[in-house]
């Protein structure tokens, strides 16, 4: 329980995620097309040979139709400086964000039973022996 200093009583407050928002978060591609390219003083040719990649997968990758992968976050880290993990991260948030989106998670969650409620039991495995 929180306070609730609007209603001067104590309430659950709802958390909103930072993954339920109306925009998905900004690709990687284009961050990079954006707010790093303009800074440096390569051509996209040969930031891609930097990178040790095709420009072919660069230009993807700009155009947001391929994700980071570590692979290439380590590239981009390495070259750019600023870390395999942001890369990783930037391209984590949009893909968490996609795969949230009602039209394309149709799952249900299943009912956990309560501890001692007769509930169902979990097997038996060689890793808690």
């Amino acid at each position: 329980m929180l306070y609730d200093s609007d209603a001067g009583t104590s309430a659950e407050l709802a958390f909103k995620d930072i993954y339920q928002r109306d925009e998905a978060p900004t690709h990687p591609g284009e961050v990079l097309r954006d707010d790093v390219l303009p800074h440096v003083k390569l051509t996209r040719t040969a930031l891609a040979k930097r990178l040790g990649i095709t420009p072919r997968r660069l230009a993807n990758l700009l155009a947001e139709r391929t994700p980071v992968t570590a692979d290439l976050a380590t590239r981009l880290g390495t070259v750019l400086g600023h870390g395999a993990r942001y890369w990783l991260g930037l391209q984590m948030q949009h893909d968490i964000w996609l795969t949230q989106q009602p039209s394309q998670l149709r799952l249900k969650p299943i009912a956990w039973a309560k501890p001692g409620t007769g509930g169902a039991k979990p097997a038996k495995s060689a890793h808690y022996r």
